[in-house]
C-alpha cells in the first residue's frame, strides 16, 4: 500500500512537472503562448497587447546572452508594473515577444493610452544590467475585437514594425493588406520559376465517360 501511494506522489510531480514545462517560460517563469491559447476561452472583454523587442538578436550578439536574459527579467518586471493583477494577466511568447490580456471593455482611444504608457515604461529608460546600459525599442500591437485575438493582434503588430511607430492597433482593414502582401509574393515566385523553367506544364484530356 505505501507503494502504490509513493508511486502516485511521484507520478503525480511528473505530471505537475511536465505541465509547468508546457504552459511556463523557463527563464522568466510567465505563462507561455500554450497557456494564453488555452486561456483564451475564458476572458472577459479582453484586449491583446503584443509586445516585441526591435532587434533582440543583435542584443544578445553583442552582449551576449546572459545580459540578454538580465533585459528580459527586466522588461518582465517593467511590464508589471504597468500590469493591474486583478485585471490583466502577462505572458511570454517568444525570446524577444510579451503579452499582455487586459479584461474589460477598452475603447479605441483607451487602448491607444495604455499601449504608449507601456511603450515608454518598456523603453523610455536604458536597461543597467551586468555593468551594461542597453537601450532598447518595441513595437505594440493590440486588438480589441472579438474574434482571433493573437492573429489580429499580430498583424497590428507586423504594421507597427514596417511602419516604425510605437503603437498599431489592429483594423480589418490590415487583413486586406496581409492578402495584398501575400499575393505579391506568390507573383514574385512564380515570375522566378517561370524564369527559370521550374514550371512543368502537362496536358489531361477530359473524356466522357458514358
Amino acid at each position: 500500500e505505501l507503494d502504490r501511494q509513493h508511486e502516485a506522489r511521484l507520478r503525480e510531480r511528473e505530471l505537475q512537472a511536465t505541465e509547468e514545462r508546457l504552459y511556463h517560460d523557463g527563464l522568466t517563469g510567465l505563462p507561455n503562448r500554450n497557456r494564453l491559447v488555452a486561456d483564451g476561452p475564458s476572458f472577459a472583454s479582453p484586449t491583446l497587447f503584443l509586445v516585441n523587442i526591435d532587434h533582440f538578436k543583435q542584443v544578445n550578439d553583442f552582449y551576449g546572452n546572459q545580459i540578454g536574459d538580465q533585459v528580459l527579467l527586466e522588461m518582465k518586471r517593467r511590464m508589471e508594473s504597468c500590469a493591474s493583477p486583478r485585471h490583466s494577466r502577462l505572458y511570454r511568447l517568444h525570446a524577444d515577444e510579451f503579452a499582455i490580456v487586459l479584461s474589460g471593455d477598452l475603447d479605441r482611444d483607451r487602448c491607444i493610452e495604455y499601449g504608449l504608457a507601456l511603450h515608454a515604461a518598456c523603453t523610455a529608460e536604458p536597461y543597467d544590467v551586468g555593468g551594461q546600459r542597453v537601450r532598447l525599442n518595441a513595437s505594440i500591437g493590440i486588438s480589441a475585437t472579438s474574434g482571433a485575438l493573437l492573429e489580429q493582434a499580430d498583424m497590428a503588430l507586423t504594421e507597427a514594425r514596417s511602419h516604425e511607430a510605437s503603437v498599431r492597433i489592429y483594423d480589418p482593414s490590415m487583413e486586406t493588406m496581409k492578402q495584398y502582401a501575400s499575393n505579391l509574393r506568390w507573383i514574385g515566385i512564380i515570375r522566378d520559376a517561370l524564369k527559370t523553367d521550374a514550371v512543368f506544364p502537362y496536358y489531361q484530356p477530359i473524356r466522357d465517360n458514358s
